[in-house]
């Protein structure tokens, strides 16, 4: 009985948005979550592309810049097994490097969150 509701409702037969769609996130949440990885949104022949922000607009205490430091001052380039799997230039592998670091750190950090949510959700 459900499924044919789903079916037959405004949102499935007129491909209307959800209102509760969980994949989808809060485009505010979205700039600050790429502002705190010191990311930007880029729009190249029409499609959204996900880069490092120009060196202008870089902020010291983002993430990925905190990382490309720390890697930097620690010389983790030079400790690689595959240097060219993170790229052809040690800015380039740098960048890489912290972007994958950043990205796993968020991951974790959103995981705890959404664990956190559902372990009070059933208490309230």
């Amino acid at each position: 009985m459900l499924d044919i509701y789903k079916i037959l409702s405004p949102e499935h037969l007129l491909k209307l948005p959800f209102v509760n769609d969980s994949n989808t996130l809060n485009k505010p949440f979205y700039n600050e979550l790429l502002y705190i990885i010191g990311l930007t949104e880029i729009k190249d022949k029409g499609k959204k592309l996900i880069g490092r922000m120009k060196e202008c607009d870089r902020c010291d205490g983002s993430l990925i810049e905190n990382a490309i430091s720390r890697l930097d001052s620690l010389d983790k380039i030079a400790q690689l097994k595959n240097p060219e799997e993170f790229g052809t230039t040690d800015e380039e592998r740098l960048y890489n490097m912290a972007l994958r670091l950043s990205i796993n750190w968020i991951n974790r950090v959103l995981f705890l969150k959404l664990l956190e949510a559902q372990l009070i959700r059933p208490l309230a």
